[in-house]
C-alpha cells in the first residue's frame, strides 16, 4: 500500500508524528457513480495513520456510512457542481 512508502520524516530534524491530513470533496450529493468510488476509496484507508474529512453537497446515506468508519463530514450546499456537457448541447 502507498501509506508504507511515505518517509518517516519530511524535515530532518523533525519526525512525522501527526496524522496524515485528507480532504475530500463530494460534489455530486452521494447518489452517483463518483460518490460511491469516494466512498469505496476511503472505505479502505488506514484511518489509524490519516485523518480523513469529506465535504458533502447533501446528507446521504454515504455521510452516515463515513461517520460510522470515523471519518468527519461537512454537509456545505453551497459547493459548485460542473458537468461536462448541458442537455442543451446534446443532439
Amino acid at each position: 500500500m502507498l501509506i508504507n512508502h511515505i518517509p518517516s520524516t519530511f524535515n530532518k530534524e523533525k519526525p512525522l508524528t501527526d496524522k496524515i491530513k485528507v480532504l475530500c470533496f463530494d460534489h455530486e450529493g452521494g447518489h452517483g457513480g463518483s460518490s460511491r468510488s469516494l466512498f469505496s476509496l476511503l472505505n479502505d484507508m488506514p484511518c489509524d495513520k490519516m485523518e480523513i474529512e469529506v465535504w458533502c453537497k447533501k446528507k446521504s446515506h454515504l455521510s452516515d456510512l463515513y461517520i460510522q468508519k470515523g471519518i468527519r463530514v461537512e454537509i456545505h450546499p453551497e459547493l459548485p457542481t460542473y458537468a461536462v456537457f448541458s442537455p442543451s448541447n446534446i443532439d
